[in-house]
């Protein structure tokens, strides 16, 4: 895999991604973690607090409103030997106190007392007079019932406490400070850190490969497109690229690509066929020049006989010429459509001037040209002068293939919003076999008739593709010797 391949920084992306998001759920789940520790640490301080205190007054009891009641009871609380009167009821109460003590693991815990002037009075055995002066600086309530701090002493002590401001009414205003170790907190945190630290690599790893797989997948239709672009020739331009099973955007690439194919394929033979026609229908001519042109060089001949040898020679040319500018044409109306502008145009005053110059081409022949329009106003968007060359092709071939004396029939109905001009004729008719060919460029009927007929092979084609750029088409029906129907189907505006 190339570092400036797709696939590369494709994989890297997804695997980014991926690591940003595995470390932000990893700083999610660390900071759940640390909150729902501590939260429980200090949900059990606040009780132990509370313990502390309630306890407490029952040790004040029995020294009769003494001033040091509360600082005695507190020894006696953390375990401290004091001369205490009522030793019976202090029996009592020490029994419930160790067993409460036991029940919230106190005895392992840091419980500190001060005065109202902040100073240490009592401080529970684990206390050196270091900490005790440490955590006199911890005294701060901010207004609450209590507050709770982390502290470290000297780099190896970790501790959570609580701080309680307590009232004893007329024995004074105290301080109750709890503390527990944070060290198994700690190691639950490292722990979860060191785990993690661990399944993220493995996880990125996982998801390199299912990345690069996934990337595959997604870029294999555009490695078929580059394979079938190398393999496309002139010579082979049948190929396709497979879009079945695969991804909705890389369908539009392959199906955008099997048309680009498909429209080169219909290019290459056009000019294909327009080699082959050319070779074929301009060589004739050309041989027919080249060989009149000869025989008059080679004999001596009167003024007339070289007219007629000109006269011949400029026929064979116009007919070139007209071949070159239909071939031109059906090229511009094929492969420019963009360049066809479109107007309003009101079918009926148009045929109607078809109808008219119809009439003259027709006279020589002495055919009829009858114009039937439709009872509608009919309006179209169309190109004038395409439409009118569509029409006269249609009507010059009707003529053509007409006997003298016979009729060609214009009519106009129309049928679901769309416009139906019929060109009918009493013309020789097309034979069966020849009706699918004859809108196909270069084509010929096979009758005896029609090949006496001049003709480039282009005039239909050229009338269905202005038909086709115009939304619509033109279909036929025929019958030998009974004449055909040429219809042209539009939308209306």
């Amino acid at each position: 895999m190339k570092i400036n391949s797709i696939t590369f920084k494709l994989c890297v992306l997804y695997v980014g991604a991926m690591g940003l998001i595995l470390a932000a759920y990893r700083g999610v789940l660390y900071y759940n973690l640390y909150q729902t520790l501590y939260r429980d640490s200090d949900a059990r301080l606040s009780t132990k607090a509370k313990e502390v205190y309630i306890t407490l007054q029952l040790f004040t009891i029995p020294l009769k409103e003494s001033k040091r009641a509360v600082i005695l009871g507190a020894k006696r609380m953390v375990g401290i030997n004091v001369t205490y009167p009522d030793k019976n009821h202090l029996n009592k109460l020490e029994s419930v106190w160790l067993k409460s003590r036991e029940e919230l693991s106190l005895h392992k815990d840091y419980i500190n007392f001060l005065n109202e002037e902040g100073k240490t009075v009592v401080s529970s055995p684990n206390i050196d007079k270091g900490l005790s002066r440490f955590l006199e600086t911890y005294t701060d309530t901010q207004g609450k019932d209590m507050a709770f701090y982390s502290i470290v002493y000297k780099e190896s002590l970790n501790l959570r406490i609580v701080v309680m401001p307590v009232d004893f009414g007329y024995l004074g205003k105290y301080t109750i400070q709890v503390g527990i170790s944070t060290d198994p907190i700690i190691y639950v945190l490292r722990e979860r850190i060191n785990k993690t630290a661990i399944s993220i690599p493995l996880i990125m790893l996982v998801a390199v490969i299912i990345g690069y797989l996934l990337v595959w997948r997604i870029l294999r239709p555009v490695k078929q497109v580059a394979k079938i672009a190398n393999d496309i020739s002139h010579e082979n331009l049948s190929a396709r690229v497979n879009v079945q099973g695969i991804d909705e955007e890389m369908k539009y690439l392959a199906s955008s690509f099997n048309d680009m194919i498909e429209r080169l394929e219909e290019s290459f033979s056009y000019v294909e066929e327009f080699s082959s026609y050319v070779a074929h229908e301009l060589r004739t001519p050309l041989t027919i020049i080249k060989g009149e042109t000869e025989v008059a060089l080679q004999t001596d001949h009167t003024y007339e006989e070289c007219k007629t040898v000109m006269r011949s020679n400029l026929q064979e040319v116009e007919r070139m010429l007209k071949t070159i500018d239909y071939l031109l044409l059906l090229a511009d109306i094929n492969y420019r459509k963009q360049a066809v502008n479109f107007e309003r145009l009101d079918l009926e005053e148009f045929l109607k001037d078809i109808h008219e110059k119809s009439k003259i081409l027709a006279a020589e022949k002495e055919i009829t040209v009858n114009l039937e329009m439709s009872q509608e106003q009919i309006t179209l968007m169309a190109n004038r002068s395409e439409l009118r060359r569509l029409f006269f092709n249609l009507i010059d071939n009707a003529i053509k293939f007409t006997p003298r004396s016979g009729n060609v029939d214009i009519s106009v109905k129309c049928q679901k919003n769309k416009a139906q001009i019929s060109i009918a004729d009493t013309g020789i008719g097309i034979r069966g076999e020849d009706i699918p060919k004859i809108f196909n460029k270069f084509f010929r009927a096979s009758s005896d008739e029609k090949k006496n007929q001049l003709g480039s092979g282009l005039g239909l084609g050229i009338a269905q593709s202005i038909a086709r750029i115009h939304q619509g088409r033109v279909e036929v029906r025929s019958a030998i010797d009974k004449g055909s129907t040429f219809t042209v189907i539009l939308p209306i505006h």
